[in-house]
């Protein structure tokens, strides 16, 4: 929401957009005047968030709103000749850098290439249209769901926004009017009682596990379970730190020596996701359990000295990255 303050005689009002506060200068107004324009921007925002606007690329917020969310139209200049794939090319090679992280990348890539496949590793992108990009529509929805393909799509906005800046694109995005196949929502986390109902009453059991929400005394019973087991003694540790910390796989594995402080009862988490542009951490507390464990195998030789082994059973070409112990399919009490 935007808020209003005012220096001297001036009006100014200040807003939060992708993530960035911005100020935009109102100016020498009454303050009837000046709550009017805070007004409107609050309903240019929302029409922006409902999708109902868009912010042309390479204009910035505060002057898509000085114009009232309707700027004057860009003269066109020639096309520029570019292919699908040396915009591909050039995208993947400027993130490469580090940028975007290796799977990140390695999924861009790969939407990149489907879309390569439908309309062609040459194909100018000065004469792409909506009708284009439905027709990579038409061709993926009958191998993956809705949401993959509109990934793929908004991988290739990606690109060509970025693409604008380095003049390799120009103009907006003809995404607009797409139409994709109705998907199906993941059904809710459940607990294991009714699960077993669904199931009873004739339910998919492989997509009713993917559902599974284990209560805290569950949790027990199956670390109980892995702990009893003659297996790799590196995984009972693993399924404790993930089962009480919450942490990604991902995040187990970037686990460090000095990450855990067992005089504090502290745990750093190295973090990919949470802000974008920057490798962030968050501190959580070590359980009794947690702390026992580490207590007893850290640093050791056998134990955890690190996740990397974590990499055989846990491949990054999986297509879904879980929750290592809570969404875990091992039935309780089972060896």
């Amino acid at each position: 929401m935007a808020s209003l303050q005012k220096k001297g005689e001036s009006w100014y009002c200040q807003f939060m957009h992708e993530r960035q506060r911005h100020t935009f200068t109102i100016g020498k107004v009454d303050e009837a005047e000046a709550h009017t324009t805070a007004s409107r921007i609050d309903y240019i925002l929302m029409r922006i968030r409902q999708k109902l606007l868009e912010v042309p690329v390479g204009m910035g917020i505060l002057t898509f709103i000085k114009h009232d969310g309707k700027p004057p139209s860009a003269v066109p200049s020639g096309p520029i000749a570019t292919s699908l794939s040396q915009l591909r090319d050039a995208y993947l090679k400027t993130f490469g850098n580090g940028a975007l992280e290796v799977s990140t990348l390695r999924t861009a890539k790969l939407h990149l290439n489907h879309l390569a496949k439908s309309i062609g590793e040459s194909f100018p992108l000065s004469t792409l249209d909506t009708p284009a990009l439905q027709s990579h529509i038409e061709r993926r929805q009958q191998d993956v769901a809705a949401v993959t393909i509109k990934k793929e799509i908004d991988t290739l906005r990606a690109a060509w926004n970025w693409g604008c800046r380095m003049k390799l694109t120009q103009g907006t995005f003809p995404n607009s009017g797409l139409v994709y196949p109705k998907g199906d929502d993941k059904l809710p986390f459940m607990t294991m009682t009714e699960i077993q109902r669904r199931i009873a009453a004739g339910g998919n059991a492989d997509e009713l596990w993917e559902c599974l929400y284990l209560s805290n005394s569950e949790i027990a019973e199956l670390l109980d379970h892995v702990e009893q087991r003659p297996i790799s003694p590196w995984i009972y540790p693993a399924f404790v730190l993930v089962a009480h910390t919450g942490a990604r796989r991902s995040e187990m594995m970037r686990v460090k020596p000095e990450d855990v402080d067992l005089d504090g009862e502290i745990l750093t988490i190295r973090e990919k996701k949470r802000t974008r542009g920057r490798r962030t951490t968050r501190r959580v507390p070590l359980s009794d359990r947690l702390a026992e464990v580490l207590k007893a195998g850290w640093g050791s030789e056998n134990r955890m000295h690190t996740c990397s082994a974590l990499v055989s059973v846990c491949s990054p070409h999986r297509r879904r990255r879980k929750r290592f112990a809570v969404r875990s399919r091992i039935v309780l009490g089972n060896s």
